[in-house]
């Protein structure tokens, strides 16, 4: 079974990289979450990312997440999982 993570934005986010805060659980290694979706929280602070969905197309040890482009750039606290 896949475990869900859950995460928020930092404010040096852009369309497609993503600073993130909070991660549940912590990443560990480079590319972990690879190739999983990450969807942004139906409450998030940004409204035009609600429900916004988008691969994980590489990521850093250090919780930095490289995506497919959203439509807007996340704001500090927007929220997210990784299924």
């Amino acid at each position: 079974v896949l475990a869900t993570i859950v995460g928020n934005t930092t404010g040096d986010s852009t369309t497609s990289t993503l600073s993130t805060a909070n991660l549940a659980p912590a990443p560990a290694v480079a590319d972990q979450w690879l190739g999983r979706p990450l969807i942004f929280d139906r409450y998030t602070l940004t409204a035009n990312l609600r429900g916004q969905a988008a691969l994980v197309n590489s990521m850093s040890a250090a919780g930095v997440l490289y995506v497919g482009s959203l439509t807007t750039a996340p704001a500090s606290g927007d929220t997210f999982t990784i299924t």
